[in-house]
């Protein structure tokens, strides 16, 4: 009978575990949207169209695994409200949100220290719908910081 309570707690916090984070959000939503990504750094590196490099690999450094949702621009699609929520519910560094040419951006980063362990954009459109990435690995908060910076310049 011990065991049995055992087992269960460990259970039990094995699953309450698997909902912190991105993977969690992103494994009550990737059946819902419309694409539901999560595949290796090395392997969105090389799928970058040339033009695009320089512009999007500085955020991919430390990155092991980049996971991505999209949902279209649906009045009954639940991504972003789903999203809002879990945003309330987690401990994370607002970066950038900035509205241009109908759309949004906004950036949030999970951090311990000089370490930024998620780093997630959110690009929504009313016409484009709603594209959520999510970066996790191990990247220095200082280059991360940087490279936000640099994309903020350019972006004004």
């Amino acid at each position: 009978m011990r065991y049995l309570r055992l087992l269960f707690i460990i259970g039990l916090l094995a699953s309450c575990a698997s909902k912190q984070g991105f993977q969690g959000f992103y494994n009550e939503h990737k059946r819902s949207t419309k694409l539901a990504l999560a595949v290796p750094t090395y392997i969105v590196k090389l799928a970058i169209p040339k033009d695009s490099r320089k512009e999007i690999r500085p955020y991919l450094m430390g990155m092991r695994k980049v996971r991505f949702l999209y949902d279209a621009a649906d009045d009954t699609a639940q991504l972003n409200k789903g999203f809002d929520e879990f945003l309330n519910t987690q401990d994370l560094t607002a970066y950038i949100s900035t509205k241009q040419d109908g759309g949004k951006m906004e950036i949030w980063a999970k951090q311990n220290d000089n370490t930024i362990n998620e780093l997630i954009l959110r690009f929504h459109g009313e016409e484009n719908g709603t594209v959520i990435v999510a970066l996790v690995g191990k990247a220095d908060l200082n280059k991360v910081q940087s490279v936000i910076r640099k994309s903020r310049e350019n972006t004004f």
